[in-house]
């Protein structure tokens, strides 16, 4: 084999190399174009539902405080006092069952 034909060879192969590489890019940069935006979409998505859920613990974390602020005891007992003045109006209008 001469030069001349080695140096063709070369040249042919270094084409066919540089030419799927400029396949695979253009491979790739069509991809990217398709896939960007549907990645960009479910981000979005994704950020959103994180923000809706932000807000649902935030709203569970008021109404634990609020749960925690109740003074069960008095509530108890108020629910007992409530008890004896139903039962005593009832005996009042005669509708005890006792």
């Amino acid at each position: 084999m001469n030069t001349d034909e080695l140096i063709k060879k070369q040249t042919n192969w270094i084409k066919a190399v540089f030419g799927a590489l400029a396949a695979i890019v253009a491979a790739l940069v069509i991809f990217g174009a398709l896939l960007v935006p549907k990645i960009y979409k479910a981000v979005d998505a994704v950020d959103h539902s994180l923000n809706e859920i932000n807000v649902l613990i935030q709203d569970a974390d008021e109404a634990v405080q609020n749960i925690n602020k109740v003074d069960f005891d008095n509530l108890k007992q108020s629910i007992d006092d409530l008890s004896g003045i139903t039962a005593f109006l009832a005996n009042i209008f005669g509708n005890s069952k006792n």
